[in-house]
């Protein structure tokens, strides 16, 4: 039987391997039509903001106002330290309507990766990543 403290300082260290889909899955075709619902009843609700946000954030991305000072591989650095890049540019509240309903959809790196790729239109480069 292990020790309670050592197997605990392990799987700390370990966590950093494990991303949250690995335990809740990831989304399926299902949660790809309750996203596009929440994103049509948005642009319904503001028309012309999501163009609007998508707009302002592809001007900057064009002007290199987020670029760092790594080579230019077509993402924008927002913050070197932890490699963020800049890569949507949402309204908030339609940010905030999908995490009210997929909170791992943006802090999931996996979730995230599968955002990116199935609503690509919403990105600053408006290119599929696949």
């Amino acid at each position: 039987m292990g020790d309670f403290r050592s197997d605990l300082l392990g799987e700390v260290a370990n966590r950093g391997k494990y991303d949250l889909a690995d335990a809740i899955g990831m989304p399926d075709a299902q949660d790809y039509e309750v996203l596009l619902k929440i994103i049509q009843k948005f642009e319904a609700k503001h028309p012309g903001l999501i163009a609007e946000k998508l707009a302002a954030g592809r001007a900057d991305y064009e002007a290199g106002i987020h670029r760092g000072k790594r080579t230019w591989t077509g993402k924008a650095t927002v913050n070197k330290s932890s490699n963020m890049v800049y890569v949507f540019e949402l309204p908030d509240d339609l940010y905030y309507a999908i995490e009210a309903v997929f909170p791992s959809m943006f802090r999931s790196k996996k979730h995230f990766t599968w955002f990116k790729k199935n609503f690509y239109k919403l990105t600053i480069t408006g290119e599929s990543t696949t």
